[in-house]
């Protein structure tokens, strides 16, 4: 079933809004946004790390450090978000590249890029595809349960 690509209102909404969300989302706080923003306003018109930080008194210290991680964290579900919606996870196991296919019990529910018609899954034999697996397994471990010491990808 492609609900979205059967209905313009919602494929509009994914394409205008879920979509771009989390690339936003992934793209916060990194060397690419800012190349980014600054190709399109100009260099002069961007700060460095993207927006402006006034750190005065010691709470103010504890005020980043909450929002960077928040956003640290937001970035890697948004990142295993992405992977997973064009088609890419990693076999647990191997950690290779797998197809990140759509699960039949819950079809109604999740949406994957085939349903955003033309939209194919990249293929794991894309040359790509081992790079995005090895971040996909980096972004989950990071981000689904504590640990310690544990030489996930990327670091």
């Amino acid at each position: 079933m492609h609900l979205v690509a059967s209905d313009p209102k919602i494929l509009l909404e994914w394409l205008s809004q879920h979509i771009p969300h989390r690339v936003r989302t992934a793209l916060s706080g990194t060397e690419l946004l800012v190349k980014l923003l600054q190709a399109r306003y100009g260099v002069q018109n961007v700060r460095t790390a993207g927006l402006q930080v006034h750190l005065e008194k010691p709470a103010d210290f504890v005020a980043l450090a909450c929002a960077s991680n928040a956003i640290w964290e937001g970035r890697l579900v948004a990142t295993r978000w992405l992977i997973e919606f064009i088609g890419i996870k990693a076999d647990p196991t191997t950690e290779l590249p797998k197809q990140n296919k759509k699960d039949p019990r819950r079809a109604t529910f999740d949406l994957h890029i085939e349903d955003l018609r033309p939209g194919t899954y990249l293929p794991i034999t894309d040359p790509g595809a081992y790079t995005l697996a090895k971040v996909w397994i980096g972004c989950t471990r990071a981000s689904s349960h504590p640990t310690y010491n544990s030489n996930h990808p990327p670091g």
